[in-house]
């Protein structure tokens, strides 16, 4: 058997990496939801999971190692990262990955990272619904599986899920195709290693104004795509996120459309908002003019991330609109500053801050614009 034959007959080794910190109440729950922590007999084939204490300080290490017990021996790895923050552990899990890879004399282009989040659950089949998608490509591709509401929460807080779409789908028209779409969700977002330390791994990037910007693994992706990287979305694999934040902060989180904002636009949110604080009275109170003011921010952030984003980075790769696009970004293109293909890869982040500066200069009047487009194409 040639070495061409015998890689293309090896089945890629999926990499769970799970970062925690202070997770006590959910870590367990996650782990069983993929398989782990449940006996050797249970543990996901051709699997291994990295769980990477970010600095716990509750009953969380515990938890991992009766995980680590509980599984296959082998096939749970605890990592540990001092540095605080979303991207340390990431890139300290694919690091680990890495190790493992090699230990296997594997290469790192067989070894499929999975991101995976603390207080999410996993469907039955998430893995092998990613694996075998991923197992088809070779290189150069970012997999994501889909999300959804919890049931139980479906069931309790239908007005808000109702508020969400109203507002999401009177936008839809607007946002960009799925093949330039440049969002990824992080907890449910995966890639070769190889490729990860191709495009550059989990970088920190900070604004001008020296806050973190967040958003790990949709800035890993505009990297790739400046490498050409294509990704695909699997319908089969499903994850329940915990929506504690929803509960924590309603107005905040809903204005934001869930997109982790910097630090001090959350201060400012925090303390200039003065409505409803509950879910309930959220929903309940759709005319109360700080409901209102958070209807306007969300529409704004959706149109930022899903029309105006695309359009920024997709004209800095290959100085090309779309017809798709082409009005709307005939409106927001001389207003956004000039970024070339080399600034994307240099720094993604970049391009996010580009984009809510525009937003908080000229939201209102271009959510004007965006309403005008959107009743001129109704109208074809």
């Amino acid at each position: 058997m040639t070495h061409k034959a015998k890689e293309a007959s090896t089945e890629i080794h999926v990499a769970i990496v799970l970062p925690f910190l202070n997770e006590q109440e959910t870590l367990a729950n996650t782990c069983r939801s993929l398989g782990f922590g449940t006996g050797a007999n249970s543990t996901p084939r051709g699997t291994t999971l990295f769980l990477i204490d970010n600095g716990s300080t509750d009953d969380s290490a515990d938890i991992a190692k009766t995980v680590k017990g509980t599984s296959l021996d082998g096939r749970v790895v605890i990592g540990y990262e001092s540095e605080r923050g979303y991207v340390p552990p990431r890139h300290r899990g694919n690091m680990l990955a890495r190790e493992l890879a090699h230990s296997m004399d594997r290469s790192e282009h067989d070894v499929l990272i999975l991101q995976a989040d603390a207080d999410t659950l996993y469907s039955e089949g998430y893995i092998e619904g990613l694996r075998s998608v991923m197992q088809a490509k070779r290189a150069n591709v970012l997999v994501e599986a889909c999300t959804a509401y919890p049931p139980e929460f479906k069931a309790a807080y239908p007005a808000y899920i109702q508020l969400c779409d109203k507002v999401d789908e009177a936008l839809a028209t607007l946002f960009a195709p799925p093949s330039a779409d440049v969002i990824v969700d992080d907890k449910v977002s995966g890639y070769r290693l190889g490729d990860y330390f191709g495009w550059g791994g989990h970088q920190r990037e900070y604004a001008a104004s020296g806050d973190e910007i967040h958003a790990e693994t949709s800035r890993l992706y505009m990297r790739a795509m400046s490498k050409g990287a294509e990704r695909i979305r699997v319908d089969s694999a499903l994850a329940y996120p915990s929506l504690r934040k929803v509960f924590q902060e309603p107005a905040l989180h809903f204005a934001s459309a869930g997109f982790p904002r910097e630090a001090r636009w959350n201060e400012k949110w925090q303390e200039t908002y003065s409505g409803p604080t509950t879910i309930d009275d959220f929903c309940r109170h759709i005319s109360h003019r700080e409901v209102q003011r958070a209807i306007q921010v969300r529409e704004q952030h959706l149109i930022a991330i899903f029309s105006v984003l695309p359009i920024h980075i997709n004209y800095s790769i290959k100085e090309f609109i779309s017809p798709e696009t082409s009005e709307l970004a005939a409106v927001v293109l001389p207003l956004l500053p000039r970024r070339t293909i080399d600034d994307l890869v240099r720094g993604p982040g970049l391009f996010i801050s580009d984009v809510f500066e525009l937003m908080e200069r000229h939201g209102v009047d271009l959510l004007g614009e965006c309403r005008r487009l959107i009743s001129t194409i109704t109208r074809l």
